[in-house]
């Protein structure tokens, strides 16, 4: 797996037990299977309808494979990381 690689030296991609993020997004997959990045702090809600639905707070809804769960997961994972950097500075 990928860990800690510099992408166009803005961004750096992680991949820590399955948590892929950007520094500053998460990635995930819409229906189809193309993975895209958004930014975790403008999600609003993410429910299971039964596919899984995130609302932005534009209020732009996406639909996506992964799980309420694995979101939050992602989510937690990224306050972490930046949490840690604070902590390193």
């Amino acid at each position: 797996y990928i860990n800690s690689v510099t992408m166009n030296s803005l961004y750096t991609v992680y991949d820590e037990t399955s948590i892929r993020y950007f520094t500053g997004m998460i990635a995930l997959t819409r229906l189809n299977g193309s993975t895209f990045y958004i930014n975790p702090d403008h999600i609003w809600t993410v429910e299971a309808t039964p596919d899984t639905v995130v609302t932005m707070l534009n209020g732009e809804r996406l639909l996506i494979i992964e799980t309420c769960e694995k979101v939050s997961q992602l989510f937690m994972a990224y306050k972490m990381s930046i949490h840690k950097q604070k902590n390193t500075d």
